[in-house]
């Protein structure tokens, strides 16, 4: 609710790379709260930049691009030491942010070189295509690389795909503005909410391959991310009679979300692993509670 599971996950020393790791159906929330706290930080850094380069371009974007490489060293250094740091750390990811914000300032410098824009070539199809490519390879497991290798090689793969549709090459536009894409594209954040518990739950109660769980989940996160969109996305996004009161909306809104939160703690601090209530007595007849020593590891019990 308030978009800090990856420091929870952090502080909880889960190791995200562990098999025991898909019981949490809340996972795939480490990239949302990275995500969250992108959106309420940038915005205050690069106005700050933006004054402090008297409103010059090159100096701000030298200045975003020099961020995200002290980013960069961080992901390496961080994952030396600690892994699962460096994997879901905000620090140790906001370089893959601060680049897609450098290329906005790029791309918007170029247009400005150009009256109307730059026009897309078969060039620009070209590195897409060559982006998609990379992306695919990298999503599967079969190439072998360390988890901070394939995070930057992503990143510079997405940075070549973006570019590219953002300029319109020929066959770059025709196929991102096709209706299908687009209607993925209003779905994405449902579908994303959705998968991993779709996952959890199928791995749990029946033993399938896993290409069957990765259709049965691909089907059932686009049918749910499309009901919760038109049931409950769209309706609250686009009511005029929300519209009609912004501030009390947003305040109701962020007041939900910290009452969900607050309440949830007595759920969250509950131990992951349940105790053994034991007590022992002593030779003076005094009764002794052993909840805090004694911890039972019930993760390969088969209930």
């Amino acid at each position: 609710s308030l978009y800090v599971a990856n420091w929870h996950f952090i502080d909880s020393s889960r190791d995200y790379f562990a098999s025991t790791v898909e019981s949490s159906p809340f996972l795939h929330f480490w990239s949302l709260a990275i995500e969250e706290q992108f959106y309420v930080a940038f915005p205050v850094l690069l106005l700050l930049m933006w004054r402090l380069v008297q409103r010059r371009r090159g100096p701000l974007l030298a200045g975003l691009v020099g961020l995200a490489i002290a980013g960069v060293v961080a992901q390496i250094v961080i994952a030396s030491d600690d892994p699962a740091r460096a994997y879901l750390g905000t620090e140790a990811r906001i370089y893959q942010l601060l680049l897609g914000g450098a290329v906005a300032v790029a791309s918007v410098m170029a247009d400005s070189r150009h009256s109307g824009g730059t026009a897309g070539t078969r060039t620009h199809d070209i590195v897409a295509a060559l982006g998609v490519v990379a992306l695919c390879l990298l999503a599967p497991t079969w190439l072998v690389v360390t988890p901070s290798h394939r995070g930057l090689l992503a990143t510079l793969a997405a940075m070549a795909v973006v570019v590219s549709v953002a300029h319109g090459g020929p066959w770059t536009t025709r196929l991102a503005g096709h209706r299908v894409p687009a209607a993925i594209g209003r779905l994405s954040y449902g579908i994303y909410l959705w998968h991993w518990p779709l996952i959890i739950a199928m791995r749990d109660l029946w033993r399938l391959p896993s290409i069957v769980v990765a259709a049965a989940t691909l089907g059932a996160s686009v049918t749910l991310a499309g009901a919760s969109y038109r049931l409950l996305e769209r309706p609250v996004r686009r009511t005029p009679r929300l519209d009609r009161r912004p501030v009390l909306v947003t305040t109701a809104g962020v007041a939900l979300s910290a009452s969900m939160a607050f309440a949830s703690m007595v759920v969250l601090e509950r131990p992951w692993r349940p105790l053994v209530n034991t007590t022992t007595t002593n030779s003076a007849g005094i009764t002794i509670d052993a909840d805090d020593d004694v911890r039972l590891d019930v993760a390969s019990i088969d209930w």
